[in-house]
């Protein structure tokens, strides 16, 4: 079993390590539920993790980015959802990614 360590000095950064873990238990045959990730910010982190999170069976709802252009290019990597407003995304997605 491999181990992770990380360093937690804030709460914010404790509570993105909790999700990271969560998100890998799942992917790692853990108990699954029925959600969906959403990002904001179609960058290389955001598209790369989304399309870990694909192929893994984790339900990707898409994206929201500033250009329509970045997000476009994320969804279809990720065979997800372009989002064109922020209020979208958050409504289709109960995790999202910042």
């Amino acid at each position: 079993m491999r181990q992770l360590y990380w360093e937690c000095k804030t709460s914010a950064q404790l509570e993105v390590f909790s999700l990271f873990i969560f998100v890998i238990n799942l992917t790692n045959g853990g108990d699954s539920m029925d959600f969906n990730v959403g990002f904001i910010g179609a960058g290389k982190v955001g598209t790369t993790l989304g399309k870990y999170f694909t192929i893994n069976n984790v339900n990707l709802s898409g994206y929201y980015s500033k250009t329509k252009a970045s997000s476009k290019v994320a969804a279809e990597f990720t065979a997800s959802s372009l989002f064109e407003s922020l209020e979208a995304l958050i409504l289709a997605s109960n995790v999202i990614f910042i």
